[in-house]
């Protein structure tokens, strides 16, 4: 099963390829596969970033010491409101696979306890109405 998450605070990512930079934001993670915003007031050229072409990734995962680098092809391109979404393919090498999964793990234990809380949360709730 693959997972795919979102990171609960904003992490800053930059694709380039050999004409042009741009920053964005993670919109989700797995080990195949990395999601991004970025926002429409960017110069965006559908003939600089287009779909099946190949591009640099970098960002600093908060599991992380340092920032990674890795390949990835664009697969879609999407506009969403006042941002662009782009989906990117990615084979990471297993360090960088192993830099992901670490991420990917800490969130779903952060998901895990945010999910436990609202039940329990729920469940106190509940047993404080009266019963007809």
């Amino acid at each position: 099963m693959m997972l795919r998450v979102e990171p609960d605070q904003p992490i800053s990512v930059v694709i380039s390829n050999n004409k042009r930079r741009l920053k964005g934001n993670l919109a989700d993670i797995s080990e195949k596969g990395i999601g991004l915003y970025f926002q429409a007031s960017q110069t965006f050229t559908s003939s600089v970033f287009i779909r099946h072409s190949k591009v640099l990734i970098n960002l600093r995962l908060p599991t992380e010491p340092s920032e990674i680098s890795l390949d990835g092809i664009i697969s879609h391109i999407r506009k969403d409101g006042q941002a662009y979404h782009l989906g990117i393919n990615i084979a990471p090498d297993p360090i960088i696979k192993g830099a992901i999964t670490s991420f990917i793990s800490q969130r779903q234990i952060e998901i895990l306890y945010e999910l436990q809380m609202l039940y329990d949360q729920l469940l106190q709730e509940n047993l404080k109405q009266p019963k007809s």
